[in-house]
Parts: structure tokens; C-alpha cells; sequence
């Protein structure tokens, strides 16, 4: 099982360290690939619907080879399902994210394809640009591709991809 209140710190710090090591090895490498991760991944629908609501986590997948991929593969082991939710606040291209895990709450704002100052759960304020493709959100971490998709009107999907290996998380949508 998954403990993802006691461990998104911990994942935010492999993916920050990971995204600087490949920085530093390869400046030009790394820079343009965060610039391009999420290029080429289309929403699935034509549909745009509204992202305005609450969603409680369901399921995930590929966690063990996503921390296999950041070179941690022994922490999926240690993780077990929490309470996890998400609610979207949405007027025109400006969002509002809250997630909630167990007693942690944090929030993140920010304007459709302007650069925004975003908490992590480790703490670091990370600087990105949401851009909004259909019913899909993006943004970049250096080479790790981020995204929230909207995949039908109850579902959405949190989803962390390095290359072709990725870690989703499913939510459904509280009535």
C-alpha cells in the first residue's frame, strides 16, 4: 500500500534533486527538455469541461517504476494509501488548487500561461507556467512532465511522467 500524506515531501525532494543532477550534467540537455516534456501528450477529449469541484483519490499506477525511474525504488514500498483530496476553484484562467492530506492542506493559484510561484510539499516554491491543453493542465519540472486531466466529467487523473515511465493517480469527483 501507499502512504502518499507521510511521503510527497520525500518524492518532491527526489524529483528536485533528480531534475538538478541532470541539470548540472547536462545544461542545455536538461533546460530543453523541461521546456519540451509536456509537448506531444494530448488531452483525450475534445470536450472542455469544468474543473471546478472536489476529487478524492481512488487509485494509482506505475508508482513502482516511476520511483524506480528517480532511482528510489524501495520507497513505494514503504508508502500506504491516505485520504486524498483535491478541490479545483476555477474563474476564467484563474485556478485555485487545495489539496488535503489527513490534517495537511496546502494551496497553489495561478493564471493559465503565466509563470506562477508554486508550494511543493517539501517546502521550495518552484517557478512554472500551467499551460491548458482541452480538459488537461501542464507544467514542467525541469524533465519531469506534471499534469491534472480531466478524463471524463467524475474523473481526474494526477499524473508525474519521466520519459515513458509514468505515475498516475486517479480521483473521482465528490457529488
Amino acid at each position: 500500500m501507499i502512504n502518499l500524506q507521510v511521503c510527497p515531501e520525500e518524492i518532491q525532494n527526489i524529483l528536485q534533486r533528480l531534475s538538478s543532477r541532470l541539470h548540472s550534467t547536462s545544461q542545455s540537455g536538461a533546460s530543453s527538455l523541461g521546456n519540451k516534456c509536456c509537448v506531444g501528450r494530448k488531452s483525450s477529449s475534445t470536450n472542455i469541461m469544468e474543473f471546478n469541484g472536489q476529487y478524492r483519490l481512488e487509485r494509482y499506477e506505475g508508482i513502482e517504476e516511476f520511483m524506480s525511474a528517480i532511482g528510489r525504488p524501495g520507497l513505494a514500498k514503504r508508502m500506504h494509501t491516505d485520504e486524498i483530496y483535491y478541490e479545483f476553484e476555477v474563474n476564467g484562467n484563474d485556478f485555485k488548487i487545495t489539496t488535503r492530506k489527513g490534517s495537511n492542506v496546502s494551496m497553489n493559484s495561478f493564471t493559465i500561461g503565466e509563470e506562477a510561484e508554486m508550494d511543493m510539499p517539501s517546502g521550495e516554491i518552484i517557478k512554472t507556467v500551467v499551460k491548458r491543453e482541452g480538459n488537461t493542465l501542464k507544467y514542467s519540472l525541469e524533465n519531469i512532465c506534471c499534469s491534472w486531466e480531466l478524463l471524463d466529467s467524475n474523473t481526474l487523473i494526477s499524473s508525474l511522467a519521466l520519459g515513458d515511465v509514468t505515475y498516475k493517480r486517479f480521483f473521482k469527483r465528490l457529488q
